[in-house]
């Protein structure tokens, strides 16, 4: 992840007019500016920034945040354990993502054989952790264990903070670790690393890349970064870099 003057790196963007604040609110009590989110060039790049006017009437940067500093806010809300619902998998296994019914996301981090979760929508049960249970046969334990319907495996999964920052559909031509690809809006990216030996394919594909998270467990092939992208249809997890 990246390491900043987080204050600093605002007051120049601000300086240099390159950012587009989101939903800004003015609290007259406390004479302060709030804005949820900062864009810069298309991607979120601070949250929660408090500005406050001065004596001479300037503002001053009192508080921000990373994004992936911020309190996970998952879709679905707090959940009570254990819990039941579905989802739609497409043969994750270990550092694979997907999502609950209710938005949820989450990742795979251990699993307790060499059976992935297979395919389509199936029924399941995420309960709490326990210590009775023997750690991983591959990758790590979680907080929580999830049991699908019809299937032997215990997987180790976690939820994950939900940080989208861009979709879009675009042209791949069997891009792996080392690929480097274009979005619509001109920006450069590169597969750093990746969480199973699946490419990303061929053709038009629809893709989502968010800001990764450290409950995401390490690449299986390649190294981390700071995003990672799903593509629709597609087991694995892509790490990605914006060059």
């Amino acid at each position: 992840m990246k390491k900043l003057n987080v204050l600093a790196a605002i007051n120049f963007i601000f300086c240099a007019n390159a950012v587009w604040a989101q939903n800004t609110s003015y609290n007259p009590q406390t004479d302060t500016v709030t804005i949820p989110a900062v864009e810069i060039n298309g991607v979120i790049e601070y949250v929660d920034v408090v500005l406050q006017f001065n004596s001479e009437g300037l503002l001053r940067i009192v508080e921000a945040r990373l994004p992936e500093d911020a309190a996970p806010n998952p879709p679905g809300g707090p959940k009570n354990y254990p819990f039941d619902s579905s989802a739609n998998f497409t043969g994750q296994y270990v550092g694979g993502v997907f999502f609950l019914n209710d938005g949820s996301m989450w990742a795979i981090t251990g699993v307790s054989n060499n059976i992935s979760v297979g395919n389509g929508s199936k029924d399941l049960t995420i309960y709490r952790s326990s210590d009775a249970i023997p750690g991983a046969w591959h990758g790590v334990r979680a907080d929580y264990f999830m049991l699908v319907n019809g299937n032997p495996t215990t997987y180790f999964v976690q939820e994950l903070p939900v940080h989208k920052h861009v979709q879009d559909r675009i042209e791949f031509s069997e891009q792996y670790v080392g690929g480097v690809f274009f979005l619509n809006d001109g920006s450069m990216w590169a597969i750093t690393g990746v969480s199973d030996n699946i490419s990303v394919g061929n053709g038009s594909k629809d893709l989502t890349i968010y800001r990764s998270s450290d409950a995401i467990p390490g690449a299986w092939h390649g190294v981390r970064a700071d995003y990672f992208m799903l593509v629709n249809g597609n087991p694995t997890t892509y790490f990605v870099n914006k060059l």
